[in-house]
């Protein structure tokens, strides 16, 4: 993180580690400099599933996301929630 920080100034980190909690449940953690301490301000659960579970429109919001970086701002929002990404739990929102 102080590497970035060096780095790109004008940019904020945002360290995101993952770790599989189970072969089919993934968890990404969120974390943050505060003084001398590195902690986590997030963890976000998600539940992986198989392409071909997946609808067109679910495929489809995913690779928006994807593409740009964000989900498209319609119909797709609520059937992102059910894609791959879902989330099986989550603390707060990210910002």
């Amino acid at each position: 993180m102080a590497k970035c920080a060096r780095r790109c100034p004008e940019r904020r980190c945002r360290p995101i580690p993952a770790q599989f909690t189970t072969p089919k449940l993934i968890a990404f953690f969120e974390r943050t400099v505060e003084g001398d301490e590195i902690r986590v301000v997030e963890e976000r659960h998600y539940q992986l599933v198989p392409g071909s579970d997946l609808s067109r429109a679910d495929a489809y919001a995913y690779r928006w996301v994807l593409a740009y970086g964000s989900p498209k701002p319609s119909a797709c929002n609520s059937s992102l929630s059910r894609a791959s990404m879902q989330r099986a739990s989550s603390s707060t929102s990210w910002s």
